[in-house]
């Protein structure tokens, strides 16, 4: 009797054992579950995050596409301010402001700078952040000149021609451009295009030594629109060759001051034109 007692003491206790280890697989089967779901979850968190930062970089590096109109980039930026800056160069150092949007010669739609130094050497700066969209080398008067073209997120294009000496970058990408012919100032593109901040060098060095010519042209553009001048059909006739000359804006009028009120107080750097101007009012 007590050997049967104890019989089902142990079948009791065998029973219970299994019950518990059944109940012990059973939480560590639904664990694991438990745990890719949050693997998957997190997986799928980061997943997000990489796409949005994927789609931040790819607007932040949109690229600007050259058309017959002009430029053209579907990820530019649409919600922007009406653009001011500092001048590109030491305005100290400036004697007289060619202005945009004249005819000096033949038309042209930028304006530029002359300078009162001695020498050549004028630092240029970049005057808001943009990306170098093409540039080319060519030879005038018989030295090695340089022009580049950069373009804001906003669409804002600026311009800088008779660069001597361009900043090292520049003279790196410039090496890839064609070998400098005489009076051939085409353009090539830059690809990838190459981002510069407000603020960075850009030359050191303008003009012609020779001839000890101190100046640099300066254009500035805004792409996602005509501008006032070119509403008139007189003008569109005469003057407007290509987009530059519908888009070009009187650059003066966009400086921060002080630089808008010293530059705009120097006289004309043409003989002729003077101040004259059509975009500048």
């Amino acid at each position: 009797m007590n050997i049967k007692k104890v019989l089902t003491s142990i079948v009791v206790v065998v029973i219970v054992v299994v019950l518990l280890l059944t109940v012990v697989l059973l939480v560590q089967a639904s664990n694991p579950q438990v745990q890719t779901n949050r693997v998957t979850s997190s997986s799928s968190s980061k997943s997000s995050v990489s796409e949005t930062s994927s789609s931040t970089s790819s607007k932040a590096e949109s690229k600007w596409e050259q058309s017959a109109e002009g430029w053209t980039n579907e990820g530019k930026e649409t919600n922007c301010e009406t653009l001011s800056f500092n001048s590109p160069v030491n305005t100290s150092l400036v004697k007289s402001i060619l202005y945009p949007g004249q005819v000096r010669g033949e038309f042209k739609p930028h304006g530029g700078f002359i300078f009162n130094t001695k020498s050549n050497a004028v630092e240029v700066k970049a005057p808001f952040d943009a990306v170098l969209v093409e540039g080319s080398r060519y030879i005038e008067g018989g030295e090695t000149q340089y022009l580049f073209r950069f373009i804001s997120d906003c669409g804002i294009m600026y311009a800088f021609d008779h660069i001597l000496i361009p900043s090292e970058e520049l003279m790196n990408i410039a090496s890839t451009f064609p070998e400098a012919k005489v009076n051939d100032s085409r353009t090539t593109l830059v690809n990838p295009q190459v981002r510069f901040a407000e603020g960075d060098i850009l030359a050191t060095e303008v003009g012609f030594k020779k001839t000890k010519n101190y100046s640099m042209d300066f254009g500035l553009y805004d792409l996602t629109t005509k501008n006032e001048a070119s509403e008139d059909p007189t003008f569109v006739t005469k003057y407007v060759k290509s987009y530059l000359a519908s888009t070009a804006l009187c650059w003066l009028d966009n400086l921060n001051e002080p630089d808008k009120t010293t530059l705009k107080a120097l006289p004309g750097g043409d003989s002729k034109a003077k101040k004259t101007s059509f975009y500048c009012k």
